[in-house]
């Protein structure tokens, strides 16, 4: 199963409860042999994007 997680932010960091939807999408990603990606929407985000792609679980993509 494919799973993408809109990950929620304040404009400097991750919520606490988007590093956990995060964690679990990738566990369920795993168990079905899907793939967990997560989104970072937002403006002056990379900060959010340095975090979330520190977090381990889903793979992650830098935008282009």
């Amino acid at each position: 199963m494919r799973t993408i997680v809109v990950a929620e932010h304040d404009g400097t960091s991750l919520r606490p409860g988007s590093v956990s939807c995060l964690t679990f999408a990738d566990s369920v990603a795993k168990a079905t042999g899907g793939a967990a990606t997560w989104l970072v929407l937002g403006n002056r985000v990379e900060e959010v994007i340095q975090e979330a792609a520190a977090t381990e679980g889903p793979e992650s993509e830098e935008p282009s």
